[in-house]
């Protein structure tokens, strides 16, 4: 049997540091993701996550990320991403295209070009559908 615990503030064990609840739970990512972009293994792979489903590797830098429970709406999510290279050039990362449930994520060199990445880090923020 499921149980719920209803709370309007958390504190600590001593009755302190409080938070409201609303904090913690508009707060919190609603999904994050470390994935392998193929750029040495060869291979593009989710190597951890929250609430991702799947992956899909579109091509060279282009990766299609599903969520395991949607997102509210197409427009009111946002997308951080990171990347990680062992070279020279300022490569970037970003979020191309977004539905409830799904994101693509592109990774480029500085100069446009596309490219798969050694990992790419991303936390959604937003509300769950």
């Amino acid at each position: 049997m499921a149980s719920e615990l209803r709370v309007n503030t958390l504190k600590d064990a001593s009755g302190n540091n409080s938070v409201g609840l609303s904090y913690v739970a508009e707060g919190s990512a609603k999904a994050w993701y470390v994935f392998d972009g193929g750029r040495t293994s060869g291979t593009t792979s989710i190597e951890d996550d929250f609430n991702i489903a799947s992956l899909v590797d579109n091509g060279t830098g282009d990766t299609t990320l599903t969520f395991t429970n949607n997102m509210n709406s197409a427009t009111t999510y946002t997308v951080v991403n990171s990347t990680f290279i062992t070279s020279a050039s300022a490569d970037i990362s970003g979020c191309i295209e977004r539905t409830t449930s799904t994101h693509t994520v592109q990774d480029n060199h500085d100069n446009g070009s596309a490219t798969d990445m050694e990992r790419t880090y991303g936390t959604v923020h937003g509300d769950l559908a």
